[in-house]
C-alpha cells in the first residue's frame, strides 16, 4: 500500500522509498507562472521579484523538487509521525503543529505509520538521513527499540508515550478522563455499563483501562 507524505510528493511503503518525478512545469502550474519564472529563480538569477521568489522556493521543498536554496533561504525541516490520518483527533493535531511550523519558516514533513513499527522504524531512520531538524511522535506500541538508541535530533511525543523512554510529552491524562465518564455515567443512575477498549497494549489504551477498571471498584460496580 502506498502512503503519500502529506508535504510533498514522496511515495513511501513498506521498506522502500521512491520519488516520483516533478518538472519545472509542476511547480510552475501550481503557481500560476512561466517555466521560465520556475527556472530564474531556482537557479537564483535576477528577473523574478522577491515576493514571487519566496512562494517559488516554497512549492519546490512542498514538491520535493531537488534544488539547492541559497544558504541564507533553507528552510527548517521536521518530521511529523502519526499512526492514522484518516483519525480526525490526529488529522486535526497534524494540521495544528505544521500550521505553526510553516508560520516560523519550518517545512514539515508528515507520515502515517498504519500503526506498524517497522514502517515506522523505516521512517525514523529515512528522515534522519535526511538531516530534518526534530521529530514530532505519536509512536506505535515498540517504540522503546526504534528510539532507545537513536542519534538524532530532539524527539517530542504526543498522545502516547513509551514507559521506558525519558523523552519529552505532550499527553493528555487518559485514565482520569475515563474515570470521569464512568464516574458521570453513576451519578446519573446506570450501573451495568459496558466498557469497549482500544489495543491495550497502546498506551492510550492501557491508560483507559486502568482508569475504567480504577472506577468500577471506588464505585462498587462488578468487573
Amino acid at each position: 500500500m502506498y502512503l503519500v507524505c502529506a508535504m510533498c510528493n514522496l511515495l513511501i511503503w513498506k521498506g522502500c522509498f521512491q520519488m516520483s518525478r516533478v518538472s519545472l512545469n509542476d511547480i510552475a502550474e501550481a503557481l500560476n507562472i512561466s517555466k521560465s519564472s520556475v527556472s530564474r529563480a531556482l537557479r537564483n538569477k535576477p528577473g523574478v521579484n522577491s515576493r514571487l521568489r519566496e512562494e517559488i522556493f516554497k512549492m519546490a521543498q512542498d514538491l520535493n523538487y531537488p534544488f539547492k536554496l541559497p544558504k541564507d533561504r533553507e528552510f527548517n525541516r521536521v518530521a511529523i509521525i502519526i499512526p492514522d490520518f484518516s483519525n480526525p483527533f490526529f488529522a486535526t493535531v497534524y494540521y495544528g503543529i505544521q500550521s505553526v511550523f510553516r508560520a516560523n519558516g519550518y517545512l514539515a514533513y508528515a507520515v502515517s505509520t498504519d500503526e506498524d513499527s517497522e514502517l515506522e522504524e523505516d521512517y525514523v531512520n529515512f528522515f534522519a538521513r535526511e538531516e530534518v531538524q526534530g521529530f514530532i511522535v505519536a509512536p506505535t506500541r515498540n517504540a522503546e527499540k526504534i528510539y532507545r538508541d537513536l542519534d538524532s535530533p530532539p524527539i517530542v511525543f504526543f498522545d502516547r508515550h513509551p514507559d521506558s523512554l525519558n523523552v519529552q510529552s505532550v499527553l493528555v491524562d487518559n485514565k482520569d478522563i475515563m474515570f470521569q465518564v464512568l464516574r458521570y455515567l453513576v451519578e446519573v443512575g446506570h450501573r451495568n455499563i459496558c466498557f469497549v477498549s482500544g489495543d491495550e497494549l497502546l498506551y492510550t489504551g492501557r491508560l483507559r483501562t486502568a482508569g475504567f477498571l480504577e472506577a468500577l471498584d471506588i464505585f462498587g460496580l462488578d468487573r
